[in-house]
């Protein structure tokens, strides 16, 4: 039985940190207090330097795996576990705990190669890997010291984390490890024991940067605890003195007050802003984060590489996750996504790679990155042979030149800079046209390129069916849950019951408007075959578009009026749509 390894020095430090808590035995629960401010002493070690963040900011692109033995149950790594979640809600379904927690006792991955996973990695264009060493069920895929709940007690008996390091290393990839502070497993997690805890959270750290070789990031997953639940100012203060240059996100105290060096987004692309670093965590495999053992929707290729494209152009880094299989494989569809996403990267990763966000702010059209001279147009709209319009920039363009091929036209007018792009974007991912400019882009917030408001806001709405509150027609038109806010889980969509074989959702605008520009994008990747209609109020109706797969659907038309837009979906696998964006653009 491995045992804590508890030094009088550390048994000290216990005692002066239990003094920072209040606890309600009675209750065998945990009550940290609040703390809002850095404690003296603490404050160089909250933030990275510039200069450490300049890789992870130039990286763009990192590969997320969620894998740990609960894959052989074919369910979500931990949410699927039943019953208790301490510091957490109560899980009345998933998987009984007596099976969840000894699916450790049958997984061997035989097929795991850590080289071929960061040779996928590498061809992806990925420049980091972030893997889950210890989800919140308490599983650590490490050979550690502080628990015989590890991968050296299952048939396959091979330090998994040690490794992959080994071969990202090798390989030129860095490697961060994902880390749950909480452990809903661990006996004194969220007890009148928690200070014990906390060590053991310490010393598994420890272990995790200092027994591999450097390692260059820790991804904190705290659920939303304060950094008093962990001790965070001193956990922070030895993982940068132990691993220099180490950086950290901002899971490990309150986000509001942005201790880390960088936001997470997840499950969206996040909100503009090149002031703070942010990376979004989305997950390929339909909003799963782990193998789920059946057919579901995995995001298309097009799809997963445009969100790699908004993330940059938004000013952050898209970690881009997938969840291998019992034996160690990565998923074959996922595994394509990503390979193809290298090919492109290999042709246009210079229109991605160590830029910046903006100077445009993402708008229908697209987004835009900039470095240098250069500015990168990601145009990932359906122009309809009309020009790009978009404001001028800062200083004058002196040659246009179309990246992905074709033609590119330009002339610079009344405050406007009007691009004519030869050729329709069809099935393609995005058109990149690169802007060579008389002077350095300076910093700027951002230049607006739509209304901040679609004319959809707060109109009305109504639909063929909805699944549940949750997932109203309202939240379309911003009268729900709707909002993302950068760091939290907003999720909100519109979506059918699953007996609505083929729902529609209708935007009705109040009147008659004049309408240019329609942006509609799912959750997931369900819908096959879908039709947008447009209908005045006298009733005259037109067919605007007939597609197969929904996605992200954005048109620019010639402008007309109407006072009713209406998608309709005829044909989709996987459950049912999720419908996340009806935006209308116009007058």
């Amino acid at each position: 039985m491995k045992k804590l390894l508890l030094t009088a020095t550390a048994l000290l430090a216990l005692s002066a940190t239990a003094k920072e808590f209040d606890k309600d035995a009675s209750l065998g629960s945990y009550k940290p207090k609040w703390i809002g401010e850095v404690p003296k002493g603490y404050e160089k070690y909250i933030h990275a330097s510039e200069e450490d963040m300049q890789w992870w900011k130039d990286a763009k692109f990192g590969v997320f795996v969620h894998w740990d033995p609960s894959c052989l149950s074919k369910a979500e790594i931990s949410w699927n576990r039943h019953g208790e979640r301490p510091g957490h809600s109560y899980n009345p379904k998933g998987i009984p705990r007596e099976e969840y927690d000894t699916n450790y006792k049958n997984f061997n991955p035989v097929n795991f190669d850590a080289d071929e996973w960061v040779t996928m990695v590498k061809n992806a264009g990925a420049k980091y890997i972030v893997f889950t060493s210890k989800h919140h069920g308490g599983f650590s895929m490490w050979d550690t010291q502080y628990s015989d709940y590890d991968i050296m007690n299952t048939p396959f008996k091979r330090d998994i984390c040690g490794e992959l390091a080994a071969a990202c290393q090798k390989q030129g990839i860095k490697i961060m490890w994902y880390f749950s502070q909480p452990d809903w497993k661990h006996p004194d997690y969220w007890t009148e024991n928690h200070d014990k805890f906390i060590q053991h959270v310490h010393n598994q750290l420890e272990e995790l940067t200092t027994k591999y070789g450097r390692i260059d990031g820790i991804w904190f997953d705290g659920l939303g605890k304060n950094g008093g639940t962990w001790d965070t100012p001193k956990l922070l203060k030895k993982l940068r003195e132990a691993t220099p240059g180490i950086v950290v996100n901002n899971r490990m105290h309150s986000r509001k007050d942005n201790w880390g060096d960088f936001d997470t987004p997840e499950q969206q692309v996040g909100a503009y802003r090149v002031d703070y670093p942010w990376e979004s965590c989305i997950s390929m495999g339909g909003g799963n984060w782990s193998w789920l053992g059946r057919n579901y929707a995995v995001l298309s290729y097009r799809t997963s590489l445009r969100t790699l494209i908004s993330c940059a152009g938004g000013g952050g880094n898209l970690l881009l996750n997938t969840g291998p299989r019992p034996d160690g494989k990565i998923n074959p569809p996922e595994a394509a996504n990503y390979l193809k996403m290298g090919e492109w990267l290999k042709q246009y990763g210079e229109s991605v790679y160590a830029t910046q966000g903006g100077p445009y702010m993402p708008g229908p059209w697209g987004v835009s990155t900039h470095k240098d001279k250069t500015v990168y147009l990601h145009v990932m709209q359906d122009l309809n042979h009309q020009a790009l319009v978009l404001p001028s920039l800062p200083h004058s363009v002196e040659a246009a030149e179309m990246l992905t091929g074709g033609e590119v036209e330009f002339k610079q007018m009344n405050g406007q800079l009007v691009l004519n792009l030869k050729g329709e974007l069809g099935t393609s991912v995005s058109k990149v046209v690169k802007l060579t400019l008389s002077g350095k882009i300076p910093a700027l917030k951002g230049i607006k390129t739509a209304p901040e408001h679609s004319l959809s806001h707060d109109a009305e709405v109504k639909a063929s069916s909805e699944n549940n509150g949750k997932y109203a027609a309202g939240n379309l038109v911003g009268k729900g849950n709707s909002h993302f806010k950068a760091g939290a889980h907003h999720k909100s969509a519109w979506a059918p019951r699953h007996s609505d074989k083929k729902p529609w959702v209708e935007i009705d605008l109040g009147q008659d408007k004049l309408i240019s520009e329609v942006l509609i994008t799912e959750y997931k990747s369900q819908c096959r075959e879908f039709i947008l209609t447009a209908k005045k109020n006298n009733g005259e109706e037109v067919e605007l578009h007939r597609g197969s797969y929904l996605e992200e659907f954005s048109s620019k038309f010639e402008p007309f009026k109407a006072r009713y837009l209406k998608l309709q979906v005829l044909k989709y696998e996987h459950g049912s749509v999720q419908v996340k964006k009806f935006d209308i653009y116009g007058k």
